[in-house]
């Protein structure tokens, strides 16, 4: 069966406070099916996150439980009042030329450009996944796949702004 995902913001307590439904969007539920740059969905969680750094986590139905037995998935499908589906109106070429920070581990990559007719995955929502590989939808490669998940949970932030020499480059090209 297929897994679905929701993009949350967590406060310091692992507590949802914000999260994006993609089929409010015109999106599919599946990690693959929303993936790409310059999907409108991805790009609404992207200016939440635009020099705005916050803990991200795109949060599969089939993840690990929380201590308190519920997914993240669950907790925000219980509590709708989370959901934040009235995002501002902006250009998605704003979004271009910046940079995604990891300021937990202190990396970034170069958001990749879109390219007309060529399918380029997002790399924001495979770093930042719990559960994948549990369902269809899911990425199944083997290419960069040790980083997928890798940022879950991590403070992120979008920036126009390169970071300092404190920080690394990484180079997660995903490709199915």
């Amino acid at each position: 069966m297929g897994q679905y995902y929701k993009p949350i913001i967590l406060n310091e307590k692992n507590e949802p406070v914000k999260a994006w439904h993609a089929l409010h969007y015109g999106n599919g539920l599946k990690l693959m099916e929303h993936s790409w740059i310059d999907n409108n969905f991805v790009a609404v969680v992207e200016h939440e996150l635009l020099n705005n750094p916050q803990r991200l986590v795109w949060a599969g139905d089939y993840a690990d439980e929380e201590p308190d037995g519920e997914t993240l998935f669950t907790k925000v499908e219980n509590h709708p009042s989370i959901y934040d589906d009235n995002a501002p109106h902006f250009d998605i070429e704003m979004l271009h030329n910046t940079y995604i920070v990891n300021h937990t581990k202190k990396e970034f990559y170069k958001r990749p450009e879109y390219q007309e007719d060529v399918w380029t995955i997002n790399p924001l929502p495979l770093l930042t996944s719990e559960g994948n590989g549990q369902g269809g939808g899911d990425y199944f490669s083997e290419v960069c796949e040790e980083l997928v998940g890798t940022w879950a949970r991590d403070t992120i932030e979008l920036t126009y702004e390169k970071p300092t020499e404190d920080y690394t480059e990484i180079h997660p090209r995903f490709k199915e």
